[in-house]
């Protein structure tokens, strides 16, 4: 039951008007990604964390992992 409700609460990020509906997990995964990607190391680690704990959930795994800005996010990271 966490699980549907983390990922309602997540989905309807940038689609409250769905709430308590399904919103658009993509959508929401976009605009991360975006507010990831900016030189500000802050905003940058904000994201990171929030994608970490994505990983902690099976739809964010799931989704993470089909959404090919988010590959190519992470390998044109340099170490």
């Amino acid at each position: 039951m966490h699980t549907e409700i983390v990922k309602r609460l997540f989905s309807n990020v940038c689609t409250p008007g769905n709430f308590p509906q399904p919103g658009k997990e993509s959508v929401t995964l976009d605009w991360l990604l975006e507010n990831t990607n900016l030189p500000y190391e802050a905003e940058e680690q904000a994201g990171l964390n929030l994608m970490i704990a994505l990983c902690g959930w099976p739809f964010g795994v799931r989704l993470l992992l089909a959404n090919e800005k988010t590959l190519k996010y992470m390998l044109e990271r340099k170490l």
